[in-house]
């Protein structure tokens, strides 16, 4: 907590960096296991989403993911090339605070007016806050830019502490770690183990903040299995309660 990043971070031995084919492994499970991914899609916009109640952004994410939704509705349909000039124009929109921008307010207004009153309150207050209402500051380590990626980041690492908290109380022995926009655990090679933790972990990584306070939005998630690190296949998309 006493770090200005929003993201954990380890000081020492750093898991994310490695890559297969590294064997990395739950010591309290059996050597020869396998690792499942739980991954949320676009969480730094999920939590944009919901921060803005922009209603056609939430709704971006059942109804496919918010760069193609934009590519969709804004450049005339989605291929490789105006997803890509999607993404962009929203990461650009939202990382340099351009609530002006046409083409993203014509889709996402919600999010643009979002944009412009929090910065507006970022120089009154000089501070804002995140999904629970961590305060982060304007000060000499933070521009109000990077004080809106500490609001974005700090929502979505608040919502992988609180997951990461709920998996240690049912399955203790599992967890390998978090990483970056998830999480990773290890299971013996027994597919109803295996069945029992993608079910009740996705469960709890599905609505992070379920308990915590009364908002309890749903977080779209991709679920990975494979043996070695970062050498997992796409097992399925949850994108709601009753996918």
């Amino acid at each position: 907590f006493d770090t200005y990043s929003g993201r954990s971070k380890s000081t020492d031995f750093n898991v994310q960096g490695w890559s297969y084919p590294d064997k990395i492994y739950q010591p309290a499970i059996p050597y020869n296991s396998v690792l499942i991914h739980f991954d949320w899609i676009c969480a730094d916009l999920r939590a944009a989403s919901i921060l803005s109640g922009d209603k056609e952004l939430n709704d971006s994410f059942v109804l496919s993911d918010p760069y193609e939704h934009l590519a969709n509705k804004a450049l005339n349909g989605c291929n490789e090339s105006t997803r890509d000039h999607a993404k962009l124009l929203l990461l650009k929109t939202i990382n340099k605070l351009d609530h002006d921008n046409d083409v993203v307010n014509d889709v996402y207004p919600g999010l643009c007016g979002w944009l412009s009153l929090l910065l507006s309150d970022i120089h009154v207050h000089q501070k804002s806050f995140n999904i629970l209402r961590r305060p982060y500051y304007l000060d000499t380590n933070r521009t109000d830019k990077s004080l809106l990626n500490a609001v974005l980041q700090g929502s979505v690492a608040s919502a992988v502490q609180c997951v990461a908290w709920e998996i240690m109380k049912i399955f203790p022995n599992n967890l390998v770690c978090d990483i970056h926009d998830g999480i990773v655990m290890a299971a013996p090679k027994d597919p109803v183990i295996i069945s029992n933790i993608i079910n009740s972990v996705g469960t709890i990584f599905g609505r992070p903040f379920n308990g915590v306070f009364d908002a309890n939005p749903f977080f779209p998630y991709k679920v990975y299995i494979g043996e070695y690190w970062k050498k997992w296949n796409l097992l399925k998309k949850v994108i709601s309660d009753q996918t």
